[in-house]
């Protein structure tokens, strides 16, 4: 299986892909999610795994207007621990770094590190394991990184200090993207089941990520939300996303956990009676928080 991911081997999207679709998978290394989404789109990859929210950094919100524009349907998702380590070229010395490079989200993830060395320049970059490949192969000894374990054992460089993000409790949702998109139409229990896994019996076993969107109701959102709290759908995020060539005109994205399937139905068919359109980009078993240790500070 190929799948595309935004960023390279040692990187975390690396770590979240090869947890969600296993070991036996080749990735194809994109430098954009726009690039993720364009090869699951024309075939040149099968899956997609494309980050979509941190519980430090917030939501990745162009990332839901990329899955609409290409038509993905999230197939599933996976949460995963965030761990991030500083690392040099092996034998080079904390007194004689001058600089520390990574992806803006690991930076701004890791400020109460990088507070005790003010002098320090920030140097900011597309990938935390690209920046883990830069310095090994130009041998850069006055310049650290801050990339996940694998980075380390894939470039052969030394962790000085592990676990330096300032807050433990560091996730990162990613999405499984495949080429199918899923629109609820006629409404149906068979519609949406055609395209999806069985139910579990948990009462909150599926997660359905839906788009609503009423261009002349200002209290559709509120309605919507009333509607799903009638259903016993439990939404936990709601997302604004803006519509092209409608200034400040939004639709709105739920991230919604239920039990059966017509729930789903249910409201969907009352959405339409609100004149409230509901489009789902799909519907996947619920992720758990993964049980890997938290690292001491």
């Amino acid at each position: 299986m190929l799948v595309a991911i935004q960023g390279f081997r040692g990187s975390f999207h690396d770590e979240a892909a090869h947890r969600f679709y296993g070991k036996d998978i080749t990735l194809l290394e994109c430098v954009s999610f726009r690039d993720v989404c364009t090869a699951v789109a024309v075939g040149t990859a099968d899956k997609g795994l494309m980050a979509i929210e941190n519980t430090i950094a917030g939501a990745i919100l162009p990332n839901y207007s990329l899955l609409r524009e290409f038509g993905m349907q999230i197939s599933g998702d996976i949460i995963h621990r965030i761990v991030h380590n500083f690392m040099v070229v092996r034998g080079t010395s904390l007194h004689t770094i001058s600089a520390v490079e990574s992806h803006p989200m690991a930076l701004l993830q890791c400020q109460a590190f990088l507070g005790q060395y003010p002098h320090w320049k920030h140097v900011v970059s597309d990938d935390t394991a690209l920046s883990a490949d830069r310095i090994r192969k130009h041998n850069i000894t006055t310049t650290g990184v801050i990339a996940p374990r694998g980075a380390a054992e894939l470039y052969d460089l030394e962790i000085l200090a592990e676990g330096i993000e300032t807050d433990r409790q560091n996730f990162t949702r990613f999405l499984a993207i495949e080429r199918k998109n899923i629109f609820i139409n006629r409404h149906s229990i068979d519609d949406i089941t055609h395209y999806t896994i069985p139910t579990k019996t948990s009462p909150r076993a599926l997660t359905a990520t839906i788009v609503i969107q009423a261009d002349r109701d200002p209290f559709s959102l509120s309605t919507a939300l009333g509607i799903l709290r009638d259903y016993d759908m439990a939404c936990g995020a709601i997302h604004s996303i803006p519509i092209i060539g409608k200034p400040f005109v939004y639709a709105i994205c739920l991230v919604t956990t239920f039990g059966t399937y017509r729930q789903l139905t249910e409201v969907s068919d009352t959405m339409r009676r609100n004149n409230i359109s509901m489009e789902c980009l799909g519907i996947y078993p619920t992720a758990e928080l993964p049980n890997s240790p938290i690292p001491k500070t």
